[in-house]
């Protein structure tokens, strides 16, 4: 069993795994050799994270749009929020702050998962009122650079070109290494000029290690905080970004 099979679940989210097959999608820059050497036969899995409320919203949505279309209306433009999270790379999900950064330093890119993150993903999802897809991606050493980076952006072409969500309906989000994978796919997608996102939450990205010593030493006296205290400083870090985000 994987560390996502002990995750609790909460009553008031859903969680459904999903993999697809990564296609050749002709792809530009750095990304193109990644790209040309796929054949659609390797799979990425992930998940889609929803809270319950959020759910029943799109339910209702759905149907009240597929009675629409029966009647001969036009349907609306597709307005439905999607954020696509990349995990990052500690096994331990209770963290507060900067403790997130302590944990994944020593786990960057080569362990964790979406499912072991859940206690990131599901509050993201609940606060945000939004689906989440939380994505695995090929980790160190089996894998290396640009192995992650072209697998994100993977999963972003899967949410725009195959569900055919809107660039601009995206919110790309991850922490600690996942945050720098955000930060590196909205590099790729500029310099490449693609369609970009709508915004992006990083939270604790590692994106250089010139402040290791000293994230080192400040995170030594706030990993002295307890359990309870570290899960509600990540729902009210989930909760700002959030609001800064969508409003």
């Amino acid at each position: 069993m994987g560390i996502g099979g002990l995750v609790p679940l909460p009553s008031d989210a859903i969680i459904t795994p999903v993999t697809f097959h990564v296609k050749r999608r002709k792809l530009r820059g750095f990304l193109q050799a990644c790209d040309e050497a796929e054949t659609g036969k390797r799979e990425l899995a992930g998940e889609w994270v929803v809270g319950k409320r959020t759910w029943q919203r799109l339910q209702t949505e759905w149907k009240q749009t597929h009675a629409g279309s029966s009647t001969g209306q036009k349907p609306k433009a597709r307005t439905e929020r999607v954020i696509l999270y990349i995990h990052g790379g500690s096994s331990n999900t209770f963290m507060l702050g900067v403790h997130l950064t302590y944990l994944s330093i020593s786990g960057a890119y080569y362990i964790s998962s979406a499912a072991s993150q859940r206690l990131i993903s599901i509050p993201l999802a609940k606060y945000t009122d939004a689906r989440v897809f939380a994505l695995d991606y090929r980790l160190a050493p089996e894998s290396q650079f640009p192995g992650p980076v072209h697998d994100v952006a993977a999963g972003y072409f899967r949410l725009v070109e195959d569900l055919n969500i809107p660039p601009e309906n995206i919110v790309l989000c991850g922490d600690s290494a996942g945050g720098g994978l955000c930060l590196a796919l909205l590099q790729y997608l500029r310099d490449n000029a693609y369609a970009m996102p709508s915004g992006g939450i990083l939270i604790c990205p590692w994106v250089g290690e010139y402040l290791k010593e000293r994230t080192l030493k400040l995170c030594s006296h706030i990993c002295r905080s307890d359990n309870e205290l570290q899960v509600l400083g990540l729902e009210f870090s989930v909760r700002c970004c959030a609001d800064a985000c969508f409003t």
